[in-house]
């Protein structure tokens, strides 16, 4: 049986979709990886517009019989999008496959190490199924939103609470990375320091599209820091000139980062974090990430500045910046002193202060492309289609959007007053 439906997605759209014969078939395999019997299928749409630009997340309830005992499991679905022009700029086969390697061959290697030091995997969905082939591709995973996760509202950004449970734990990940290197030498060899970059490869930023893209992006950071001290716009405009395509690469390269890169999550913005709170105080308690399309071999520093600068306000970081720098350093150290390793040996605080001047030039590339989806709101909210076709048009939007307009600023302002561009 297939039903259910939102006012955004009609009940036969959903139901039509999931008749296709290749989703049909990974209904089946899911079913069979969770051992139900005389399944039936509740389908839902998953997002909203603006939630997910590299997929189309629906909700899935299958309904059985497992042991005799009648049972209710909630999945997510994520499939890609159906336009081939969103596929081909967005690379949607890159991301799928990326993630698809994830699940199917990084996190087992985690698990299985893990393991052996009596630890779990936290902090990661459940996955039941995926795969890459070329335009069938399809995530299933645990639906959080049933254990009480949530997404917070990305116009509230990330508070000091949520941020240092955010770098805590994005601390303990790229441990794991550190404990293999220093433990499983050759695994980490040929399952982990081979990973390419996924999105910013030559072909790409190479590519006249790319390149007028980032013209007109750079454009708008200068519309953003027009009233503010010419010293802003004349170091950022100097950043930019000097950032040619080997530059650009540079940050994304994990050899550049040696013997110190690690596997990082590569897009740890709001939305791609759930959020469990303490129902007495409405505190953040525990988290997961989300969306491992763009899994990277980079320098650590790569995921902590795009979440300081990308998911957090000028405020904060006047406030707690250093001490988040130093929460995460602290979480990663004592989870490596459990698994066995010597954190002063693998990742010293001042090799990790010393990254984060080099390589958080990543963010001033990527600050400018991603922050106009992060900061929008209201009718600002669109699909990717109408997000890439209207960026050429957003001179309009950056003189009436303050929370773009500011955001973009005071990143801009931050990344240059701490040298990091």
């Amino acid at each position: 049986m297939m039903s259910g439906a939102t006012e955004d997605e009609p009940e036969s759209r959903c139901s039509d979709l999931f008749r296709s014969e290749h989703l049909q078939e990974y209904l089946g395999r899911v079913v069979e990886t969770l051992g139900i019997r005389s399944p039936k299928f509740c389908v839902t749409l998953g997002s909203k517009v603006g939630d997910n630009y590299a997929g189309v997340i629906y909700r899935v309830e299958i309904e059985g019989q497992s042991n005799g005992v009648p049972v209710k499991i909630q999945t997510i679905f994520k499939i890609p999008p159906t336009n081939e022009i969103v596929r081909e700029i967005m690379q949607i086969e890159h991301l799928f496959l990326r993630e698809h390697e994830f699940y199917s061959e990084i996190v087992p290697i985690f698990k299985e190490f893990l393991q052996a030091h009596r630890k779990t995997l936290g902090n990661i969905p459940e996955c039941y199924f995926s795969t890459s082939i070329d335009h069938k591709e399809a995530i299933c995973m645990e639906d959080l939103q049933s254990k009480g996760f949530v997404m917070r509202d990305r116009i509230k950004q990330l508070d000091f609470a949520h941020a240092s449970l955010v770098l805590r734990a994005l601390g303990r990940f790229h441990a794991v990375s550190f404990g293999l290197r220093d433990q499983k030498q050759e695994v980490f060899a040929s399952k982990i320091s081979h990973h390419k970059e996924p999105l910013f490869r030559p072909d790409v930023v190479q590519h006249p599209s790319f390149i007028e893209r980032c013209e007109i992006l750079e454009n708008l950071v200068k519309m953003a820091l027009a009233d503010e001290d010419p010293r802003y716009t004349k170091r950022f405009t100097e950043f930019r000139k000097t950032v040619t395509c080997d530059d650009f690469a540079c940050p994304f390269t994990g050899c550049n980062a040696e013997p110190y890169a690690v596997l990082n999550h590569g897009d740890l913005w709001t939305n791609n974090l759930l959020f469990k709170y303490d129902e007495d105080h409405g505190e953040p308690q525990d988290l997961y990430f989300l969306d491992f399309q763009s899994v990277r071999y980079v320098s650590p520093a790569i995921d902590i500045s795009y979440v300081l600068f990308c998911s957090c306000n000028q405020e904060l970081r006047n406030r707690h910046f250093d001490e988040l720098i130093k929460i995460y350093h602290e979480s990663l150290s004592a989870y490596l002193y459990e698994l066995g390793s010597e954190p002063q040996k693998l990742f010293p605080y001042e090799e990790l202060l010393r990254q984060m001047r080099k390589f958080s030039t990543s963010t001033g590339i990527t600050a400018m492309m991603v922050l106009p989806a992060f900061t929008s709101q209201g009718d600002d909210v669109k699909a990717f289609e109408a997000l890439n076709s209207d960026i050429a048009d957003s001179e309009d939007r950056i003189q009436r959007d303050y929370f773009w307009r500011n955001t973009l600023r005071d990143t801009y302002k931050d990344l240059i007053d701490r040298n990091y561009i």
